[in-house]
This record gives C-alpha cells, structure tokens and sequence, in this order.
C-alpha cells in the first residue's frame, strides 16, 4: 500500500550555538507505487528559553529550506566580523551557507571552572 503521508526525520545531532538550538530535518515527501531517493531539507534555529523563534529573526522565521537534498553535515563557525554562519552539506555535494539570527540572550551567563577548581 502506498505511503501518502509526510515524514518529517531529525537528521544528526542538534546543537547549541549562543542560545539558540540549530536543527536540520528532511522531508521524506510522500511516496506512491516507488519510493524515491532524496526528500527536502529544512535548518531551524529556535530560542532555547522559549522554543520559539528568535527574536532578531527577521518575520519571526523559525527554519529556512535548504534544498531538495538531504542535509548530512552542518558546520557553524564565526566570520572575523563576529558573524556566526552555519554551512549545510548536501547530499548531492552542496553547501550552502546560512547566517544565524543572532540572540540577546547569546552572552555568557557564567564561567568555564575546571575540575580542579572544584576540589579546591
């Protein structure tokens, strides 16, 4: 029986970056008599206090669609001008680069203490 629904699957690991949660997800698609290969892919960038948008995204955007491949690498970084950038690798070898809404609540609210530290 044919599949008609969309799936919607986490792909990787999710991470932290400045207070905000970086997730990608594919898009399996629906899928008649022969499934295909491939499905789209979409990067999400969420507030982690609230679970919702960041509040410097413009419109209030949570995710962006990053093509119709499937994402199986991120890599974020910061440009020399303090920008944090996330690039997506694609499963058909593109990379297509994404800035990140930058969040207010992305400074440090403790310090770094080693191990040592504590036992002191």
């Amino acid at each position: 029986m044919p599949r008609t629904t969309q799936i919607r699957r986490s792909l990787g690991k999710s991470g932290i970056i400045r207070s905000t949660i970086l997730w990608a997800t594919c898009d399996a698609g629906p899928c008649n008599a022969e499934c295909t290969v491939g499905g789209t892919s979409f990067l999400y960038f969420f507030d982690y206090t609230t679970g919702q948008f960041v509040s410097t995204s413009a419109g209030g955007v949570v995710g962006q669609r990053i093509g119709n491949a499937i994402a199986v690498g991120i890599n974020t970084y910061q440009l020399p001008s303090g920008k944090v950038v996330s690039t997506v690798t694609t499963s058909d070898d593109q990379h297509p680069v994404f800035g990140n809404p930058s969040n207010p609540l992305g400074v440090a609210l403790g310090k770094r203490v080693g191990w040592r530290e504590l036992l002191n």
